[in-house]
């Protein structure tokens, strides 16, 4: 039934409008005043906190109408520092601040804000946030009138405050929830947690996450009494989570029978890995350290360099292992080695990935939210790809380490090892459904939106023999080609045993000299690997040996792009012919070629060409830039404009 109109006799004195072009249009219209109710479609913690902390109110009551679902808020918090969640917890604890979400999606925008003598109704177009406040980029709308207390207009903005809070929910419930029920856990801890819980799960998954993580601070701590019953785990309170945490706790003693469970540090760590896949890996960069926590024993990784005989033995084994590629079938061995070496420098540095993205998210803030790339091994079967994942985890391990199956790349177990927190990098082997859903929300939510800065994330590496990555993928990975056949020999496997089994100390030093390179802010650039080929380079000086011609100097992808050369191999093969017509160029595919094969050549093509497709032509409609791409590194004639036909 629609509500009942109001006449609004004897407004047109008291009636205001403005129009906010600039912040002081909009803080005037809530000075003086000491308690704010308000329903806005979008809000940010600044100006919440801003207003509590200068403005002088001394309450806010808050609807945000974006909608439960949408995690805006969270996602916000999750750019800020650790502080901000603090902040508001802390707010909403004393009762300064009440936050609701909607469950359904709200746009109206007003507020009503009041002091002990008079109340303010304001109706506007601007939402609850510093970008609105500032009016930097954008100009709002605002109606206002200050109303007596027992004002007919007062009483129907009251009425409808209420049917708008109508089923709507606590925001940061389950946080201060939590922090109640585990006060035995640092406050920043349990933010953290909360923070790295994406929503979509249940309240009690971050109570148990929150538990586990607190298990694992304990162990590292007490890593000198590996074996003494010294790290006590509490269990939730809450009947779901206490039920869930013993069915997941259960092999550590958790039988429901009391509250709390007491472990060794090696047990602990024996859990994590068993629960993650993976081993537990902590960086410390104030006190430059890393510390591995593997098959219940937990040890120092980083360490000084060792003799120069060792560490010149430990480069030549590196060498051995990339030159492996001289028994393979391989077009261009040079190439196919540098890869490999580009891929094991990804590998090495990937234990500091975290630290590089909290240098990032300080320094451009929400400008780039995006972390550093994952790297995707692309290479048909037999090209060594599995191989490669064992051997560049026995350096950081000292055991070879099978990849973990591409079965296991779901959201879930991504969110637990964002929630127990380990910077091991996760390495999937044979990933298929590149193209999926679960792949693309996994890829773009871990660095974007689901990274805190008290988390610690790891990174992500796949192998695939699928060339052919989505759009919105690739400039989020660090694609690198092993072009190399391996035939199976006794020889070569023999070979490759020894190389395998031969321990190698070369982690440790590399580690240590790459702590003592990000101590400082600032230390990360535009190529991910800038650090970890400056280490590496440093390794070969100290152990008085030459740098092989295979070494990556630059970005590999500026040396060799995996895409051009699958055109180029293309062209060369005459399946296509390339012509120019008036202002476009058009792209003729020979009859032979396979729709999957057409497919995968028009994803290799740069995001910047613009073409329009007809059967298995492409009318190329901006012609300087495919030009442009098929030009680089080129010298002397570019080598495809022999073949160009003009129309």
């Amino acid at each position: 039934m629609a509500q009942a109109s109001l006449a609004l006799t004897g407004l047109e004195q008291s009636l205001q409008t403005v129009v906010v072009s600039r912040q002081k249009d909009f803080d005037q219209l809530f000075e003086g005043f000491k308690k704010m109710r308000a329903v806005s479609y979008v809000s940010s913690a600044e100006v919440l906190l801003d207003f509590l902390d200068t403005k002088g109110f001394d309450h806010i009551e808050l609807l945000v109408g974006e909608g439960i679902n949408s995690g805006q808020f969270k996602d916000d918090l999750r750019q800020k520092s650790a502080e901000v969640t603090e902040r508001l917890a802390g707010e909403l604890e004393a009762g300064r601040l009440r936050f609701l979400v909607s469950r359904r999606t709200i746009h109206s925008k007003f507020f009503i804000l009041s002091d002990e003598e008079r109340t303010r109704v304001i109706v506007t177009s601007a939402n609850l946030t510093q970008t609105a406040r500032r009016a930097t980029n954008q100009t709002n709308y605002a109606l206002y009138v200050d109303l007596a207390a027992l004002d007919p207009l007062l009483e129907r903005f009251e009425e409808d405050f209420q049917k708008h809070c109508k089923d709507s929910e606590v925001f940061m419930g389950d946080l201060i929830d939590l922090l109640d029920k585990r006060r035995e856990i640092p406050r920043e801890q349990v933010v953290s947690v909360w923070l790295e819980s994406t929503g979509n799960g249940r309240r009690s998954d971050t109570e148990v996450y929150a538990a586990v993580e607190n298990m694992v601070t304990q162990a590292l701590s007490n890593r000198e009494e590996l074996e003494q019953p010294v790290v006590r785990l509490e269990l939730p309170a809450t009947p779901a989570a206490r039920k869930d945490s013993q069915r997941l706790l259960k092999p550590l003693g958790a039988d429901g029978k009391t509250s709390s469970v007491i472990v060794t540090p090696a047990k602990a760590v024996r859990f994590i890995e068993e629960q993650l896949g993976v081993p537990l890996l902590r960086c410390d960069v104030a006190k430059q350290e890393l510390w591995l926590g593997f098959r219940g024993s937990i040890s120092r990784v980083d360490a000084p360099d060792g003799p120069v005989d060792e560490m010149r033995g430990s480069l030549v084994d590196l060498e051995s292992y990339i030159d492996m590629v001289e028994l393979g079938q391989c077009p261009d061995p040079l190439f196919a080695k540098m890869s490999m070496f580009e891929a094991l420098l990804y590998i090495l540095g990937t234990p500091f990935a975290n630290e590089q993205m909290r240098d990032r998210r300080s320094r451009l803030g929400s400008v780039n939210r995006r972390g550093p790339r994952y790297m995707y091994i692309y290479g048909p079967a037999q090209n060594g790809k599995t191989t490669f994942l064992r051997y560049s985890q026995m350096l950081i391990t000292g055991t070879l380490i099978d990849g973990l199956r591409a079965e296991s790349l779901k959201k879930r177990q991504i969110e637990a090892v964002q929630a127990f927190g380990t910077c091991y990098p996760l390495m999937f082997d044979d990933v298929t459904a590149v193209t999926g859903k679960t792949f693309e929300h996994i890829a773009k939510s871990h660095w974007e939106s689901a990274w805190t800065e008290t988390g610690i994330f790891p990174q992500l590496v796949f192998t695939s023999n699928s060339i052919r990555l989505p759009d919105w993928a690739k400039s989020r990975m660090k694609r690198i080609d092993f072009d190399v056949h391996f035939v199976p020999t006794t020889e070569t496997q023999e070979r490759l045993s020894r190389i395998l089994e031969k321990p190698n100390q070369m982690f440790g030093w590399f580690a240590r000299r790459y702590l003592e390179r990000i101590r400082q802010r600032g230390w990360f650039g535009d190529d991910e690997l800038e650090t970890a080929r400056a280490v590496m380079a440093d390794l070969y000086a100290a152990a008085g040996r030459q740098k092989p011609a295979y070494f990556p100097t630059q970005p590999l992808e500026t040396l060799y792009d995996p895409d051009l050369r699958l055109w180029k191999e293309l062209v060369r093969q005459k399946k296509v012919a390339v012509s120019d017509e008036g202002d476009t160029t058009v792209i003729e595919f020979s009859d032979d070629l396979e729709p999957s094969e057409l497919a995968e050549y028009r994803a290799a093509l740069p995001q910047t060409i613009k073409y329009r497709r007809t059967g298995k032509t492409l009318i190329v409609e901006n012609p300087e830039y495919l030009h442009s791409w098929l030009d680089s590194n080129s010298h002397g004639r570019p080598w495809w404009r022999r073949l160009l036909r003009r129309a």
